[in-house]
């Protein structure tokens, strides 16, 4: 296992200086700084990754793939006002970008903005028509729900995103915490169990 997980790690590596050694060569080439972004962010180096995604978008101001790992970046840092004014500059730029208004769902949702974050929710399963990916944004229906309060709500977005991919850990565990939760209310027990 030992020698598997060095070998990986060695190719990680090489990877990693092939790509990085691109941007050298390519300063202004945005799938190769994009490319170097996602791997520093891989290798949680938020700096690094910021300054690629920042060359980037100074070249493509309307590249929605460096802008969703810029956003993200954000939002782990707290900073939802950077987050949000960067999706709705991009948003204006490619308004049919399912994957934007997706990531604007999240963080309006973060922001307590709650209604917004569910019209986003279904634009964006509207503009990916039958490709829609409604696992995921149940999932995210099912927060919002719980958030407020809507407990019987959430469960039943959790429960169809558990059924529309079984193998969809965080779903199933929410569902299950709130089929718990509801049964211990049902025995009188109250909300003594904790979240998971």
């Amino acid at each position: 296992d030992r020698a598997v997980g060095s070998d990986e790690a060695a190719r990680e590596a090489a990877v990693s200086r092939e790509v990085s050694n691109l941007a050298l060569r390519f300063p202004r080439h945005v799938p190769v700084l994009v490319a170097n972004a996602s791997l520093a962010f891989e290798r949680r180096d938020f700096i690094g990754a910021q300054k690629y995604l920042d060359q980037a978008l100074r070249l493509d101001p309307a590249h929605a793939e460096a802008t969703l790992l810029r956003v993200r970046i954000a939002a782990e840092a707290g900073n939802l006002p950077y987050a949000r004014r960067k999706l709705n500059e991009q948003l204006a730029l490619a308004p049919d970008h399912a994957e934007l208004r997706e990531a604007h769902s999240g963080v309006l949702y973060l922001l307590g903005e709650y209604e917004e974050a569910l019209t986003e929710l279904d634009v964006a399963d509207r503009l990916r028509g039958d490709e829609a990916e409604t696992w995921r944004t149940n999932y995210h229906r099912g927060l919002i729900a719980e958030a407020q309060g809507d407990l019987d709500g959430a469960q039943e977005f959790y429960r169809l995103s558990c059924e529309e991919n079984a193998e969809f850990e965080l779903a199933a565990r929410r569902h299950r915490w709130l089929a718990g939760r509801a049964e211990a209310e049902d025995a009188g027990e109250g909300e003594s169990e904790p979240q998971p």
